[in-house]
């Protein structure tokens, strides 16, 4: 199952909808998105522009964060950890339960001075609603008390 899902993020035959975000197009499948997402399938099944013309778009991230959250639905596969906060948020905001599970978990095991910063940002905001992100966010505070060095304590200055 995974390989025909990976097979149609990467073939992208068939697709009926786009997500737009600054000006870059992603083809997409409804049913998919809709299926994964009650965001989603609230939003293509309506008559107003999302659902009429199939485009949903997306104003308050990056394309970059946008197509990997999109192949986080479509593959399992989680982006790299620069990109992680802000695919986390998508899937916060998107109602990705599984998928905002898995992307907290590994912001937790990542962790980095080039990622603390807005990993401990979007884990904060979503800590009261996701208990994997309170579980996560706990994780990291823990990992900059314990680090051995200031690094992480520096990047967070």
């Amino acid at each position: 199952m995974s390989q025909a899902m990976e097979n149609a993020w990467k073939q992208r035959k068939f697709i009926d909808a786009e997500v737009l975000c600054n000006g870059t197009r992603i083809g997409v499948h409804r049913c998919m998105l809709a299926a994964v997402s009650p965001v989603f399938e609230a939003a293509f099944s309506s008559e107003m522009r999302e659902g009429a013309g199939a485009i949903y778009e997306i104003k308050d991230s990056t394309p970059d964060a946008v197509e990997a959250m999109l192949q986080l639905v479509y593959t399992g596969v989680l982006p790299a950890a620069e990109l992680l906060p802000q695919v986390f948020e998508l899937t916060a905001k998107y109602e990705l339960e599984t998928l905002a599970n898995a992307a907290a978990a590994k912001m937790a095991e990542e962790v980095s001075a080039s990622t603390v910063k807005a990993t401990l940002a979007a884990l904060k905001l979503h800590s009261t609603r996701l208990a994997s992100a309170k579980e996560a966010f706990d994780k990291v505070i823990r990992k900059v008390k314990d680090a051995r060095s200031d690094e992480l304590i520096t990047a967070l200055a």
